[in-house]
């Protein structure tokens, strides 16, 4: 595929995300919306990247050995051990803790252009830095229990379906490369990280408190009710499904937030 179609493909790409039910803030500067949809879908580019490595590395994770003689729960049959936790996880940080610095760094520029506070630039980097080595940690490991619950539920079921080694691989790498998955992840991650990159400007520059935003068409049961809910920075909003400090609320959330300063 040549740069052109390349650039095509991505452009499209770009407007499909700009065109869904995003809360109506984020349009309101249009140059941070646009470096939030490009990095967002380069998250995603590279979850997939991750996700379709780990299709090829996933059936040397299981013990092919005692796949007769054991169910998938059972824990000789698939290799979780911490050593494979680390591996998986250094090679998800070296593909997108990039993306996640940047996704802090739309945040925070998004903070300084809406409410034109000024702040340490040089202190902003540090704390960008430090908080997406601590996001992109804590995702690879919600993201390698999940993996590894996919891996067994489809051993599970070829194990069921009395399939051949041969045919388990091709369930489990078809079921590890879900584009789908990676672009969940994706959507979800890059508000996430937009969202605390915004909160880390707001403690720098004085805010007070945090209003959600849930304006936007087709928001749901668990942030609809949010929506105009305030609350000092430094506590959580209460929701259907528990606590959350911030957007997003659930997988693929389109609210935004608002930081409140002393008047």
């Amino acid at each position: 595929m040549n740069s052109e179609l390349l650039d095509a493909r991505e452009e499209l790409g770009r407007r499909i995300r700009a065109s869904e039910e995003w809360e109506n803030t984020y349009r309101k500067n249009p140059a941070i919306f646009d470096r939030l949809l490009r990095s967002e879908r380069r998250l995603e580019r590279h979850t997939l990247v991750y996700l379709r490595g780990l299709a090829e590395r996933a059936p040397a994770l299981v013990r092919w050995q005692y796949m007769p003689l054991h169910t998938a729960s059972d824990d000789p049959l698939v290799d979780d051990s911490d050593r494979t936790r680390q591996i998986e996880a250094a090679i998800f940080i070296a593909l997108v803790l990039q993306d996640i610095a940047d996704l802090y760094a739309v945040g925070m520029d998004g903070g300084f252009e809406i409410y034109q506070t000024p702040v340490s630039v040089d202190r902003l980097t540090e704390l960008r830095l430090d908080a997406a080595r601590d996001h992109v940690g804590t995702l690879i490991k919600d993201v390698t229990v999940t993996n590894l619950k996919l891996i067994r539920k489809s051993i599970e079921t070829s194990i069921a379906m009395g399939e051949s080694v041969s045919d388990s691989i091709n369930r489990v790498q078809q079921i590890i490369r879900n584009p789908v998955r990676a672009e969940m992840i994706a959507r979800t991650e890059a508000v996430n990280a937009y969202q605390s990159g915004l909160v880390i400007f707001g403690y720098e520059s004085g805010a007070e408190s945090k209003t959600w935003l849930a304006k936007q068409a087709g928001a749901c049961r668990i942030c609809a009710p949010l929506d105009g809910v305030t609350v000092p920075l430094d506590q959580a909003f209460q929701t259907l499904i528990g606590a959350v400090l911030r957007p997003t609320a659930h997988p693929r959330c389109r609210c935004d937030m608002r930081l409140n300063y002393p008047k």
